[in-house]
């Protein structure tokens, strides 16, 4: 809502920004007509300011707050994009790599694991590529979550960033243009910033660390994947294609894509337990308040001394 600036006089509001005065039309119960313009009433802003509701503030829109609306309106679907695709990449490194690494830490445990329950012979080669297995399809799973979801939010990060640059070249002329009138708008709240305790960030670090050891097999994969078909491609394009030079590539693009993906798994996996420590935290206030509204429900009124 906008308010007219006087406190004096009560004056016409309407979109040819035409005045009372101008037309010649005498002000009628806080009402002016003007021709085909709608009758629209022209509050002082001392009257305005008296009646602001509690959660209400009188705010002014700057040209970078203008600029900043029109910039985030172009830069948020460009970092949904980029959050996607990079997510998408993330989530297949996440496969390939958690299948890899658990199935190695499968490997690994599965001796121990039949020796422990006194197997022998050909039982302890069936408990270790058992364990092989389960620990591999677990190794996918978290893999490919941590991961997906770490490359994701790098990826929206990376691509909002980089959209901010046209936003802002469309959003400051439309800053410099745009309606700098005073407005009645709801007042921001205060949001207080969930922080993790000790054992949730030691919880969150080790959950981050495992599934970049996951990630990190399934990154040189895509890495190098992508190193030697970039290589390939310039090698035809160019005509000067080496088996050499696609085998460098491949190797350079391996230990970009391994550790490119085992921070962004890294990261994924921080997330995830801390997201899941939000909702908890969510569900224990909610469930404190519905226990104090209950209690409070259920006491017994007291009696009006008269």
């Amino acid at each position: 809502m906008k308010i007219n600036a006087t406190t004096t006089q009560t004056q016409l509001v309407t979109p040819g920004k035409v005045r009372s005065e101008e037309k010649s039309v005498e002000p009628r119960d806080g009402f002016v007509s003007s021709g085909a313009c709608k009758e629209e009433v022209a509050l002082p802003k001392n009257v305005v300011l008296k009646n602001l509701k509690p959660n209400e503030e009188v705010h002014t829109p700057t040209t970078m707050e203008i600029a900043s609306k029109t910039a985030d309106k172009i830069a948020t679907p460009i970092g949904i994009a980029t959050g996607i695709g990079v997510g998408t990449l993330g989530l297949y490194s996440g496969i390939a790599g958690g299948f890899v690494g658990g199935s190695t830490v499968g490997l690994a445990l599965g001796p121990a694991a039949a020796i422990l329950t006194g197997q022998t012979g050909m039982d302890i080669v069936k408990t270790v590529l058992g364990s092989a297995g389960a620990v591999g399809k677990a190794g996918v799973v978290i893999g490919s979550v941590c991961a997906g979801l770490g490359a994701g939010v790098i990826g929206y990060k990376i691509g909002r960033t980089a959209g901010l640059i046209p936003g802002y070249a469309i959003g400051l002329p439309a800053g410099l243009m745009g309606d700098k009138d005073p407005q009645i708008v709801d007042k921001p709240e205060l949001k207080k910033k969930y922080e993790m305790g000790k054992l949730g960030n030691a919880v969150a670090m080790t959950a981050g660390g495992v599934a970049s050891f996951l990630a990190l097999p399934g990154g040189a994969v895509v890495g190098a994947s992508i190193g030697s078909t970039g290589s390939l491609i310039s090698g035809l394009i160019v005509k000067d294609l080496s088996a050499a030079a696609i085998g460098q590539a491949g190797l350079i693009g391996a230990a970009v894509g391994a550790g490119v993906m085992a921070i962004a798994a890294g990261v994924g996996g921080y997330k995830l337990v801390e997201l899941g420590a939000k909702v908890i935290n969510k569900g224990t206030e909610v469930g404190g308040h519905v226990v104090d509204v209950i209690s409070d429900a259920s006491k017994p009124d007291k009696e009006v001394k008269s």
